[in-house]
């Protein structure tokens, strides 16, 4: 686990998150603990039924788009 800097007089911090994202240099780690980032994903089967069948919906909607695409193309 990565351990936060921390003043001397600070509690010391652990990131549960970082050994499952790796970071590319400080900036980003900077952006990424300001802005916030997802720590896990998320699990579709807590969530309420209106948006699951949303996102059903919208992944049948692009899986068929792109099935189209690849029959367009291949005529």
């Amino acid at each position: 686990m990565k351990r936060d800097r921390t003043h001397e007089t600070q509690a010391e911090v652990i990131r549960e998150d970082a050994e499952e994202s790796l970071v590319f240099n400080d900036v980003t780690d900077h952006m990424n603990r300001i802005v916030g980032v997802p720590s896990r994903r998320a699990d579709l089967s807590a969530m309420p039924a209106a948006v699951r069948w949303f996102f059903y919906f919208v992944m049948t909607f692009i899986a068929i788009g792109a099935a189209l695409v690849l029959v367009s193309i291949v005529k």
